[in-house]
């Protein structure tokens, strides 16, 4: 699967971008709960991979609909919130740490977004505590929402610009993605999900350079024009829709950080994003109606770099495509300190697991059940991404930038 594609998918999953996060005992900012957070690549988190079966989570298949899969996740993140975008945090676009707020090209500000190098302002960020259907609050649940921009004129002219979101239970590992109505474009014209609104205009817009905006509600009757779960698509080129498995990108954890989304800042607290840092070597993780999707990554026991996090080599490829390089923001407290350990993750990712000693598949730990090393008769290898030596990294790379 060429680089391209890659980009397709991960342009479908919900929300941007970088090395990672996945939760234990961590905190989200401005929820108030006191927990604490340790920068993601701190080595002082290492704790040792144990073996172990496949765990992956159980459950129903994803559904078609907004409103099922809302239902189907209630149980462990609590009721799907209403969110606007007027409420999020602006993510500043800055030239020489100067805020501008017209787009000055891609790669021509000072932290282009991870996916394409985009500079458009506008984008915003939020971060809402879960909450249970009787709005009692739920301080191990995370809901976070993403306004992403590419500018008025690309919005109002194509609908170009969209709502995602994603809820996390630091306990259970249980994650929901909830795609926004662009994703239909991948539908086959018969889907039980397609629709007419194939875009998220009827909602957003823009004041002045600031997207905004009220998305509906799961108890709305336009939730389903609005959001969609992750939609099929024919990822690996056969001619079969395949469910686009947003762990391609978010291999690590729910939520990915990079320079760009981490540039908007918890208004109570600036020395923290607005999107939660959930550190941890072994942190539960398993998508809802996702119980065949590949969560695999690899393992190096002693590699620093894993010493908070696993190993999201195909977000990191698709960064570096986008002209972003992994060492100049990861280790956060430290860019570049670990690029020894780096270039072991990519050399195994290349070379393939199966061809470099010491080197694992594993899987995280999901809904009680410990994860660890899997082997080669591991139930749910995905045919278009975590492909044995990269296959696919370099093929399209000139067309993704």
């Amino acid at each position: 699967m060429s680089l391209t594609s890659r980009l397709a998918g991960c342009f479908l999953l919900l929300l941007a971008l970088a090395l990672l996060s996945s939760a234990g005992n961590a905190s989200s900012p401005g929820t108030g709960t006191g927990l604490s957070v340790e920068a993601t690549g701190a080595a002082s988190c290492a704790a040792e991979q144990t073996p172990a079966a496949a765990a992956t989570g159980s459950g129903a298949p994803m559904p078609f609909l907004a409103t099922e899969y809302a239902a189907m996740c209630e149980p462990e993140l609590g009721r799907v919130p209403k969110i606007a975008c007027d409420g999020g945090v602006l993510i500043p676009i800055t030239v020489d740490g100067v805020e501008v707020f017209e787009d000055p090209g891609n790669y021509a500000c000072d932290n282009p977004d991870g996916l394409r190098g985009g500079c458009s302002p506008g984008s915003r960020l939020g971060h809402v505590e879960g909450r249970d259907a009787g709005g009692n609050p739920l301080p191990q649940v995370s809901w976070v929402y993403f306004c992403r921009s590419v500018g008025p004129e690309n919005l109002e002219q194509r609908g170009w610009g969209s709502v995602q979101l994603i809820g996390y239970n630091r306990q259970s590992g249980a994650t929901c993605f909830f795609e926004a109505a662009d994703g239909r474009h991948s539908l086959p014209e018969d889907h039980p999900a397609n629709s007419d609104i194939r875009d998220q205009r009827p909602w957003v817009s823009f004041d002045g350079h600031r997207m905004v905006g009220q998305l509906p509600g799961p108890d709305d009757p336009d939730f389903n024009d609005a959001f969609m779960p992750p939609p099929p698509a024919d990822m690996n080129r056969d001619g079969e829709p395949d469910v686009v498995q947003c762990v391609q990108c978010h291999q690590s954890g729910p939520f990915i950080h990079d320079p760009f989304m981490d540039s908007a800042r918890d208004p109570d607290d600036p020395s923290r994003p607005v999107m939660p840092e959930i550190t941890g070597r072994d942190v539960p993780y398993y998508v809802v109606g996702g119980s065949n999707w590949d969560m695999r990554t690899i393992h190096i026991e002693g590699n620093r770099c894993l010493g908070c996090h696993s190993a999201p080599m195909e977000i990191s490829q698709i960064f570096e495509a986008a002209e972003l390089e992994v060492n100049s923001f990861m280790p956060p407290h430290a860019p570049g300190s670990m690029a020894d350990d780096y270039q072991e993750l990519v050399d195994c990712w290349l070379a393939g697991p199966e061809n470099t000693p010491g080197c694992d598949w594993v899987v995280p730990s999901a809904q009680g059940r410990e994860g660890g090393v899997v082997g080669d008769d591991y139930p749910h290898k995905s045919d278009y991404f975590n492909q044995p030596g990269g296959k696919g990294d370099d093929e399209g790379k000139d067309d993704a930038r």
